[in-house]
């Protein structure tokens, strides 16, 4: 069974990048929240329990890849796959007949009438759609000492160019939906936020294909950050008679990666650049998660206008990947008190928040007294907390 999960639902993602883009332009987009991590939609050849657990281990390969960014995974960790299954349903999409040409009658009719033509019925697409325990599959990825890329990921801007015949021109994702279509179901595949510049009179003022093609970093992020992204990547493809050939420069702050690549077209070339692109962001954005030492955090939250804010606030340090437990301790005009179980101490939450578009860090400040905590005001408590709730640490955040 090959590697691809089932992505119908994006085919009509690229008009809707296309058209909607400017709404998104109001706020920076910097690190989105990616939802759908720990589920995916694979084909299965029937419903038989055979085949059902052959399909829940490749879901469980892909869902590996989203939740941890890599591709080589040690084989032992994706044993017992349907350990970990929380909920799956099937699905079945019907195909449509195919008309097909009698090749030996055309020869014998020699080009007498019309060739004779046949429609075949295909077969349906049955699909398995699999949601994974997101807990369980944390707790298993710790155990086995492989880091975890939490739901805060950068948000990406890819401008492309192609040299042909000696003319260098950008290219219009509008004009190549096969290749817009490859970069949204490899984003997809990776759990990243991709999109494509509307390469509309602003974008060709704002980045000359002269200055891509020189590398130009302060020119290129600052027409980058009309889309509010924190990283860019860019591709200076080159087509020759049998293939393209590609030179990737990935931007982030002062970082400059560049590398090499090719392929037989360019929606295969172009979403080999977004795999290798998503391999080296997972390297940067997942170094502080392997230090599984569990510390007990006192977190300062200020800025906080109204109760939304508290929620946001609270929703947003549940889906932090470090962050085991979140209890409010005290609520006092603009700001808020939580104590927080975090694999990897202050640095792993730190590390965490810059990632996303939620809180900015503030300061770090040590606690000279032991603060022994007797009541909260969270009653969602589920589990038992630190055994010995004592804080060695404090950390402070403003609400965006």
């Amino acid at each position: 069974m090959s590697r691809h999960s089932h992505t119908a639902p994006f085919r009509h993602l690229s008009l809707a990048l296309i058209f909607f883009l400017p709404l998104l332009l109001v706020t920076p987009l910097l690190a989105v929240e990616m939802k759908g991590l720990y589920e995916v939609e694979v084909a299965v050849e029937g419903q038989r329990a055979d085949q059902r657990r052959t399909a829940i281990r490749e879901a469980f390969y892909q869902v590996l890849v989203k939740v941890t960014g890599r591709r080589q995974l040690n084989g032992n960790i994706q044993r017992n796959a349907s350990r970990y299954v929380q909920q799956y349903r099937y699905r079945t999409i019907e195909a449509a007949a195919v008309e097909v040409v009698d090749k030996s009658i055309v020869d014998d009719q020699l080009l007498e009438g019309e060739p004779e033509v046949e429609e075949v019925a295909m077969e349906p697409e049955h699909l398995l759609w699999v949601r994974f325990d997101s807990i369980a599959v944390n707790r298993l990825l710790r155990e086995k000492n492989v880091p975890i890329w939490g739901v805060a990921r950068p948000s990406v801007v890819i401008w492309l160019s192609q040299e042909q015949q000696g003319q260098r021109t950008m290219l219009q994702p509008e004009m190549l939906p096969e290749m817009v279509l490859a970069v949204e179901e490899q984003a997809q595949q990776r759990g990243l936020s991709v999109m494509l510049p509307l390469m509309d009179m602003e974008d060709y003022q704002r980045l000359p294909v002269s200055a891509l093609w020189s590398g130009l970093a302060e020119t290129i992020q600052h027409a980058s950050s009309r889309y509010g992204v924190e990283v860019v990547l860019t591709g200076q493809l080159v087509a020759t008679e049998e293939r393209w050939q590609v030179e990737w420069h990935l931007y982030q702050d002062a970082l400059v990666e560049v590398w090499v690549g090719a392929g037989s077209t360019l929606s295969k070339v172009v979403a080999q650049g977004v795999e290798q692109m998503s391999d080296r962001l997972a390297e940067r954005y997942t170094q502080a998660t392997t230090d599984d030492s569990l510390s007990q955090l006192q977190v300062v939250v200020t800025d906080i206008d109204d109760l939304a804010g508290y929620a946001r606030v609270r929703r947003y340090f549940d889906s932090l990947v470090m962050v085991e437990q979140a209890v409010l301790l005290t609520v006092e005009s603009n700001r808020a008190e939580f104590l927080l179980n975090v694999q990897g101490g202050g640095a792993a939450l730190t590390q965490g928040v810059k990632l996303g578009s939620v809180l900015v860090p503030v300061a770090n400040e040590p606690i000279d007294e032991i603060v022994e905590v007797t009541e909260v005001v969270d009653d969602t408590l589920e589990g038992p907390f630190l055994p010995e709730p004592i804080v060695r640490e404090r950390a402070t955040f403003r609400l965006r």
